[in-house]
């Protein structure tokens, strides 16, 4: 200790909450850089903080850089005040303690939770991420480590920066000796405990780790394997697609009534953050924030407990309520009611960049108490029954719809807006004059298809789309299905899978083009997919998508321009892309012979 202080590494932390604690301080401080320790100096008799404390950094430039960047900034709910501590000096060993730079008295430091004796000092921190939730103590952390050398200490952040909080997920291992720290890091990093591989390594700037993150960045896979495309070269409307089934669109616990509480003592200075990367983890979120807003008590991104992947949402505390109103005011506002998602992203929506992380805008409400949340996740529940409730499933009517204020509406020609708006508009009165007709949850309508584009090529593109959403879900440029979409088709769609497996039959039940007298294309057709998700993903991925951009685009166009008589096709032939509209009595009919014909 004495020799940090000589070395100017130490900082004299006072003015701090009495709640504050050793393993809340180290926290704290660690996002700013490497630390050897931290402690909070208790009362020899009560064991309670006095309020101030020390904290240990590697360089003194870093304890240099904490006091001109963290005195007199909210702790816990205190302004601390830092200073350098300055060595004790021979005269003032009867006094309690070491003075500091403005020669203010000290009080004697006792350690908390130190083993007796002169203590050496700790030069070798590790830092150890996606812990299982079984390594719950300090002291079980510390475990993994002692068969490669001795542990100084250990910590295990929480939540909240308290004591009793849930645990964050991360903790900090101090070691003895470098050698022992290199063998540590050796035999532990990797190991799978309780189904999770722990990872561990030096505790570095932020920096440096930002920078290491962009070299071996990991591959997570959120999603399921891609689907992989086959060469049939089947023809008409009843083939079956043999691709594999894998679906690349779930993304575990998204669903709409989204857990926006969080175990705060003050849910004023807290907010909850959607659309968030899979890849941003707490540390860089905490940054992030402190960077653009102000100081952050801390940072969760939340993972799915099932999956133990990124949900996509996180919570971010502030010292300071003011910092969070602010924070939250200036948040974009959320895309509108019935806005689709999609790939291109509005830059106009945040020039500042504040609320953008790895090219994804965030958007950001504040946070509830734990009652607020049960009530609105009650009230979302309800409106979602009440959608399962409507046979007709009306509510599909919004798919296949562009916002005027997306940035794919802007691309459109006037020509396709005006089709798009009358089709709306024609559905609506259909489905109000008709009882008999609902919304198909796995047949869709093709329209504005060159006249040269086959049952053949609609096929292929009905295959393609699935492989191209899964790989824009990957690459988080397109928003997975929610929980709810991929449950909407209830057990018929389980059903309808169990027997394509069984038979091993593909995604794609029926592709068809409507041709006229002569056998020539009329500009639509129709996709039957096996069950309700993945009429979802190719719904989202064709609709608008200009055809002759695709795979086959270049020999749709030659062929058009080859055929006598045909009308000249456009540079750009965006699909409309929309839920069949069927009768339901014809479909009981269908329905009918299809079990008739199983029995036979």
């Amino acid at each position: 200790q004495d020799a940090d202080i000589a070395n100017r590494r130490t900082v004299f932390v006072r003015n701090m909450d009495y709640k504050t604690t050793s393993e809340s301080l180290s926290t704290y401080f660690s996002y700013l850089a490497p630390l050897k320790h931290a402690t909070v100096v208790l009362d020899p008799k009560t064991k309670e903080s006095k309020g101030y404390g020390f904290v240990t950094f590697a360089d003194p430039e870093d304890a240099q850089k904490a006091v001109e960047e963290y005195d007199n900034i909210p702790f816990e709910g205190r302004k601390i005040r830092l200073e350098i501590a300055e060595p004790r000096h021979r005269d003032q060993e009867e006094t309690e303690g070491p003075a500091t730079q403005k020669g203010k008295k000290a009080t004697k430091l006792v350690v908390a939770e130190r083993p007796a004796g002169p203590v050496k000092p700790v030069e070798y921190r590790l830092i150890c991420r996606n812990l299982p939730w079984s390594i719950n103590t300090a002291d079980k952390l510390a475990k993994l480590f002692e068969p490669y050398g001795k542990v100084a200490f250990s910590v295990l952040p929480r939540k909240g920066g308290g004591s009793h909080g849930p645990l964050r997920g991360f903790g900090f291992v101090n070691m003895r000796d470098k050698e022992h720290a290199q063998k540590a890091i050796d035999g532990v990093n990797g190991r799978e405990i309780d189904g999770r591989a722990i990872a561990v390594d030096w505790a570095v700037e932020k920096n440096v780790w930002e920078e290491k993150v962009k070299e071996e960045e990991p591959e997570h896979d959120y999603d399921a394997e891609v689907p992989e495309d086959d060469s049939e070269d089947e023809e008409g409307s009843g083939d079956e697609d043999e691709e594999d089934d894998e679906d690349g669109s779930e993304k575990e616990g998204e669903d709409e009534d989204e857990d926006t509480s969080y175990q705060t003592n003050d849910p004023s200075t807290t907010i909850f953050i959607r659309n968030l990367p899979f890849t941003c983890d707490d540390t860089a979120l905490h940054a992030h924030f402190t960077e653009h807003f102000g100081p952050v008590k801390y940072a969760r991104t939340v993972v799915d407990y099932e999956t133990d992947r990124p949900r996509g949402t996180a919570f971010v505390a502030f010292y300071d309520a003011d910092v969070c109103r602010k924070c939250v005011q200036g948040a974009p506002p959320p895309p509108a009611p019935g806005s689709r998602p999609t790939l291109l992203q509005n830059e106009s929506a945040d020039p500042s960049g504040k609320y953008t992380i790895s090219g994804r805008l965030l958007s950001i409400t504040k946070a509830v108490d734990r009652n607020e949340a049960n009530r609105l996740a009650t009230l979302s529940s309800t409106a979602r029954e009440a959608a399962q409730r409507d046979k007709r499933r009306l509510y599909l009517l919004t798919e296949g719809t562009i916002p005027s204020n997306t940035p794919l509406y802007k691309l459109l020609p006037p020509g396709e807006i005006a089709m798009r708006e009358a089709s709306l508009k024609q559905r609506k009165q259909l489905l109000n004059t008709n009882p008999a007709l609902h919304l198909s949850l796995t047949r869709l309508s093709i329209r504005n298809l060159p006249r040269s584009c086959t049952a053949k090529d609609l096929k292929f593109l009905a295959r393609q789309a699935i492989v191209k959403f899964s790989i824009d879900v990957k690459n988080e440029v397109r928003e997975p299905l929610s929980r709810e979409e991929l449950t909407r088709g209830g057990e018929e769609d389980k059903e309808r899978e169990r027997l394509r497996r069984e038979k091993g039959k593909g995604l794609v039940q029926q592709a068809k083009i409507e041709v006229d007298a002569n056998g020539r294309s009329k500009g639509y057709g129709f996709l039957e997919y096996v069950s309700h998700r993945w009429a979802l993903m190719g719904l989202r991925y064709l609709n608008g998508l200009d055809i002759f951009e695709t795979e086959i685009g270049k020999e749709l166009r030659e062929r058009s321009e080859k055929a006598s008589g045909e009308e000249k096709e456009p540079k750009k032939k965006r699909m409309i892309v929309e839920f069949a509209i069927e009768n339901v009595n014809v479909v009981a009919r269908r329905k009918q012979r299809q079990v008739s014909d199983r029995e036979k």
